[in-house]
């Protein structure tokens, strides 16, 4: 006779979505960098922010590139969980309001 497994009927693997959330995270904490902070630097209000860090909203590409320039690590890290020892270190996030765009969703046109 053959035993049957019964699986939990909620799957508990973590979605895309939350793994790219969980390792923000760890790098927030790494840079001991609060959400406050990403959320001025980068430009997204701080609600969007805590939603997509809790994994309940996607990041959007260009958030994740801004975010990933912040705290100084490789995209393809953020996306796979692999890291990259070759990628170069910034200078803290300093310059990313001068060099990049806020991600702004009533953005006003430069004049």
């Amino acid at each position: 006779m053959t035993k049957l497994s019964v699986l939990p009927r909620d799957d508990q693997r973590e979605t895309r979505r939350q793994a790219i959330a969980r390792r923000l995270r760890g790098k927030l904490g790494e840079r001991r960098m609060s959400q406050t902070r990403l959320s001025e630097l980068s430009g997204i209000n701080s609600s969007g922010l805590s939603r997509r860090l809790n994994g309940l909203m996607p990041f959007d590409i260009d958030e994740l590139e801004v975010i990933c320039y912040i705290l100084e690590v490789d995209l393809d890290e953020i996306l796979t969980g692999i890291a990259n020892p070759r990628h170069p270190g910034g200078d803290g996030g300093s310059s990313v309001v001068r060099m990049l765009p806020r991600l702004d969703s009533n953005q006003q046109p430069f004049d």
